[in-house]
């Protein structure tokens, strides 16, 4: 779990998995260079013997982005004793029971993916996109609607908000690529490209029908915070760089300008509808996406919650 400024968040999805303990869950928690007193509160907090024993702080000195502290995080929880079968990945704005982690491994087993995930949507619903959906030809990622007694759906794109990876999926990756996550999108699109990565080494990604999760999901890409700027940026740019590192070029180019003017379309509609959509950050993202730009955009905010 991966903490940025945001401790109130942590502490109450750690408490809500207590339950799980007695099965064997342990967690790897990572503040992320926090600005605020976040690392004091959580170590105040683990002091608690009974999370001492289940909870590992790990702390960054900066802000590693989501992909660098994903990374630190599962380094640590592949070097744990005994190594786990299993790592969780889960936001700390996300609701969960402490059955949702049961339900996703026993999906995962059950379905032999290398990534179970919640549903997009909603318990009942799966986000049900195939490449080349990651490049949102169509308005929004398909919604399939489960049948009954459905367990699972394969799907062409995790929910990186809570999601389990076989831990041999995650050593394969590592030892390939060098990380688990790619640090050089700092933050969004890293589940489209973590499912792509594993699927080009012959492993599957699965919605979890029953699982009972939500994400709040505090970064939207509209709005007039500057997390809702930045997260426009991430996405416009991170998008260009998974579609040209997974396309050829016949497909990518026709697909960007299509792309181009579904995204504007719906910028004028968002502004008839009285909303700020971040067309500059868009842009900006598109640009130096385009232009092969990573890392951490300079005008990143120093909160997730902080306001313009």
């Amino acid at each position: 779990m991966l903490n940025w400024n945001t401790a109130d968040l942590c502490i109450s999805t750690v408490e809500s998995l207590a339950g799980a303990f007695s099965e064997g869950l342990r967690i790897v928690l990572v503040d992320n260079g926090s600005q605020d007193d976040s690392a004091a509160r959580l170590r105040s907090f683990l002091t608690d013997g009974a999370l001492a024993d289940s909870v590992e702080l790990v702390e960054s000195e900066a802000n590693l982005g989501f992909t660098g502290g994903v990374n630190l995080g599962t380094r640590h929880a592949l070097a744990a004793e005994p190594a786990p079968d299993f790592i969780w990945l889960l936001n700390p704005d996300a609701h969960v029971v402490p059955e949702t982690a049961r339900e996703l491994v026993a999906v995962a087993r059950e379905s032999g993916a290398g990534i179970a995930s919640a549903p997009e949507g909603g318990p009942g619903m799966a986000g049900h996109g195939h490449w080349p959906q990651p490049f949102y030809l169509t308005p929004q990622t398909f919604m399939v609607r489960r049948r009954e007694g459905e367990r699972w759906l394969e799907t062409g794109r995790c929910a990186g908000w809570c999601a389990v990876v076989d831990a041999r999926l995650a050593k394969a990756l590592i030892a390939r690529d060098g990380h688990f996550e790619d640090e050089r999108l700092f933050m969004d699109w890293d589940e489209w490209d973590l499912t792509l990565r594993a699927k080009a080494l012959g492993w599957r990604s699965v919605a979890a029908l029953r699982v009972v999760a939500e994400h709040d999901g505090f970064g939207r890409t509209f709005g007039t915070t500057p997390m809702a700027a930045a997260r426009q940026y991430y996405q416009s740019r991170n998008a260009i760089a998974v579609a040209r590192r997974n396309l050829p070029a016949w497909q990518f180019w026709p697909m960007l300008a299509v792309r181009l003017g579904r995204d504007f379309s719906w910028f004028a509609r968002l502004r008839l509808r009285g909303t700020t959509p971040n067309e500059k950050a868009y842009v900006k993202g598109l640009i130096d996406g385009l232009r092969g730009a990573t890392g951490r955009w300079k005008h990143h905010p120093e909160s997730p919650l902080a306001r313009r």
